[in-house]
């Protein structure tokens, strides 16, 4: 099987002919656009607005819906980026994944990569950052909101170095997954990847779903003709 377009926006821009409106909301920056499709066929789709508000001082990446109209706001602290000249025993390298916004724990937010191995976290006494890989860690008592606000680190076992934690905004793939996670936003669209979703969003204005006319849609035999690039499956 040949595919000439993505499929996931081959199926979209499929749905949007069918009757379901859609919207590419594109903020600035590199591969953080997301694909929203209406739920429900017709008009009404149309009637749904997207926005996402200016980045918040959170860890959370929230989601309010008034009526039709849904507004995104993107954490400045969403997610923990972990540099510095780190070792397990003094010269094997530790590289941290990204960290990204898990849960609350302890009271204060748990970052963690996607396979757990990786992780800081509040103890309720201090932070610990830790990488399960190595079996080494960092530990600090000084009690701040988020770890990117710790001064002093101090290595636990065979650890060196020292590490830097920097936040970032809420990627466009945390927004996927706050917005479908949301009940009432969830009831209105799907939002889905458009391209890498591994970068941070930014404010957007609202702006509405739109449907395509169905006569836009070409079927010619097996070759799906969308506005004029080709989708062939052989």
């Amino acid at each position: 099987m040949t595919f000439t377009l993505s499929l996931r926006i081959a199926c979209s821009r499929i749905l949007n002919r069918l009757g379901f409106a859609t919207l590419l909301v594109d903020p600035a920056g590199d591969d953080n656009s997301v694909l929203y499709t209406a739920k429900e066929a017709g008009a009404g789709g149309e009637a749904i607005s997207i926005a996402y508000a200016t980045p918040a001082v959170q860890a959370t990446t929230t989601v309010a819906v008034v009526g039709n109209a849904i507004t995104v706001t993107p954490g400045t602290k969403a997610r923990m980026v972990v540099t510095g000249t780190l070792t397990s025993d003094g010269s094997t390298p530790v590289v941290f994944p990204l960290l990204s916004y898990l849960e609350i724990y302890n009271t204060r937010a748990k970052y963690a990569d996607t396979s757990g191995n990786y992780a800081c976290v509040w103890t309720g006494f201090g932070w610990a950052l830790y990488d399960d890989v190595s079996g080494v860690g960092w530990d600090s008592s000084e009690s701040v909101v988020t770890p990117d606000l710790v001064t002093s680190w101090s290595p636990s076992g065979a650890a060196t170095g020292t590490p830097i934690i920097t936040a970032g905004v809420s990627s466009a793939a945390q927004v996927i997954a706050a917005v479908n996670a949301s009940t009432p936003a969830a009831a209105l669209v799907t939002a889905s990847e458009s391209g890498a979703s591994t970068g941070p969003v930014a404010a957007v204005a609202a702006d509405f779903l739109t449907l395509i006319p169905a006569n836009a849609l070409t079927l010619d035999g097996i070759v799906l003709t969308l506005d004029g690039e080709t989708l062939t499956l052989d």
